[in-house]
């Protein structure tokens, strides 16, 4: 399914040390790599996968990757867990890993799920340390709602875009697709945990910066 791809902008409402925004971005960026990984783990399930299929690495990406080489090195592979062996422990190192890569095993074929090039990873637009701090992030549409949800619908009624937020059957929120009937019981369980957590952990962040006036736009 195509993403919507999206914007939020926000400014802080106290003056931060530059540590603080260090810390907000570090951990926004890891919440927003979580929900993509759990949206896609949905959708693989809605489209046929199995436990089998889903691992979690060991490796991660370079901290400064090359530009033709943005995916782990695949001959030093260390797996950590497979989803077939232990759920609990799968989930478990999800949410416990800063950014935990997440492969799918295709027939003899291991790629991440989340590719860090693709349109939906998210993208600083704008960032200015500038008292009081102001910054724009570019994403998937649902995610961004999804980390910021609690002020963007209290502020999209004031924004020359409420119009076209007015219709969001096409941006798909991870709550909604954790529910889907196809998403089998169990991984729905943990999901629902896993999103809970990541919500809770940015709402409180966003409150630590003092993030003013999120303002949602297409």
């Amino acid at each position: 399914m195509q993403e919507i791809i999206g914007h939020v902008e926000a400014e802080s409402q106290i003056s931060v040390p530059i540590w603080s925004v260090n810390h907000f971005l570090d951990n926004t960026t890891s919440n927003y790599l979580k929900l993509v990984t759990l949206r896609e783990i949905c959708r693989r399930y809605r489209e046929g996968a199995e436990d089998s299929n889903f691992l979690i690495s060991m490796n991660s990406y370079d901290l400064f990757p090359a530009v033709d080489d943005l995916y782990y090195k695949q001959n030093d592979l260390i797996v950590l867990e497979s989803k077939d062996q232990s759920a609990e422990n799968f989930w478990h190192l999800f949410q416990y890993l800063h950014r935990p890569v997440v492969l799918f095993r295709d027939q003899s074929r291991l790629t991440p799920i989340y590719e860090i090039e693709s349109n939906v990873s998210l993208k600083i637009v704008h960032l200015s340390l500038v008292s009081p701090v102001s910054f724009d992030l570019k994403g998937a549409m649902g995610v961004l709602i999804d980390l910021f949800s609690l002020k963007i619908f209290v502020q999209r009624a004031n924004e020359r875009n409420a119009e076209a937020l007015t219709n969001l059957k096409n941006v798909v929120e991870t709550s909604h697709l954790i529910e889907d009937q196809c998403t089998p019981p169990g991984v729905r369980r943990f999901a629902i945990n896993q999103l809970a957590s990541i919500m809770d952990k940015q709402t409180r962040i966003n409150r630590r910066l003092g993030i003013r006036n999120p303002r949602l736009r297409i």
